[in-house]
Parts: structure tokens; C-alpha cells; sequence
């Protein structure tokens, strides 16, 4: 699964990419970010963007059900939800045809950019939520 292949994109430039919808052609869209990363550049990324050392145990086989509930545990996450997460991640998650710039005018930012701006909305809500 860590080396599987993805394009997440920030949710500002998903929104900008639902506004310009509006006046675009109807049809199927598909829309990603600007970096194609493995699950394992993704998690580098995020822990060293909130200043935490990136933790790996390599497992021999893949058992999404094993991997969710210790993620959800080191993540302090929902189980079941981290479970089908990480059931999703069998295959790439990559678009041939990406309609975010070519369709929609949205050139989308790079990943820790998009993390970078998401992370404190993550970090804050689960402070009320845990009750800091």
C-alpha cells in the first residue's frame, strides 16, 4: 500500500474548481492535485508539517483491517472509518485527465501547500472536539 500512487488535492482548489462549474460544459470532471505521492511521501509530509518525527513499521503483508486499527490508534481516529480508508488505497489513485486547470482554470498547489492550510482547521477541531 505505501508505495500505491495518489494526487490529493486542497480543498481550496476543489472548491474553486465547484464555482467555475458552474459555467462549464456539463459532463464528468475528474480533478487532482499538482503531486502524484505514495501514502508514505504523504505521511512524511504531514508529520514533519506538524513537527513530528515519521514513524514506519514495515509489515510484511498488507491487512487493511490490522493497518486501521493501528493507525487509528496512533492517529487517535475513528476505527472503522480509518479501516475503509485504507481499503481504498489497494490501487492508484491517479487521473489521466486532470480538468482542474484545463476546464476549470485552477492550476492546483502542490500538497504541502494544501496540507500546510488544512492542518491547522484539522488540528483545531480536534482540540474542541478532545476538549483542549
Amino acid at each position: 500500500m505505501a508505495h500505491r500512487r495518489s494526487q490529493p488535492i486542497g480543498i481550496d482548489d476543489v472548491l474553486d474548481c465547484l464555482l467555475a462549474a458552474r459555467t462549464a460544459p456539463p459532463g464528468r470532471y475528474d480533478v487532482a492535485g499538482a503531486d502524484e505521492l505514495s501514502v508514505e511521501e504523504l505521511m512524511r509530509e504531514v508529520a514533519d508539517l506538524l513537527g513530528r518525527p515519521f514513524r514506519q513499521i514495515p509489515v510484511p503483508v498488507s491487512v487493511p483491517a490490522l493497518e486501521g486499527a493501528i493507525a487509528a490508534v496512533v492517529a487517535d481516529e475513528d476505527r472503522p472509518l480509518i479501516t475503509a480508508l485504507l481499503e481504498g488505497l489497494d490501487d492508484d489513485l491517479l487521473v489521466e485527465r486532470n480538468a482542474a486547470e484545463a476546464v476549470f482554470g485552477v492550476r492546483p498547489m502542490g500538497f504541502r501547500e494544501a496540507a500546510r492550510r488544512a492542518l491547522p482547521g484539522i488540528v483545531d477541531a480536534r482540540s474542541t472536539v478532545d476538549g483542549g
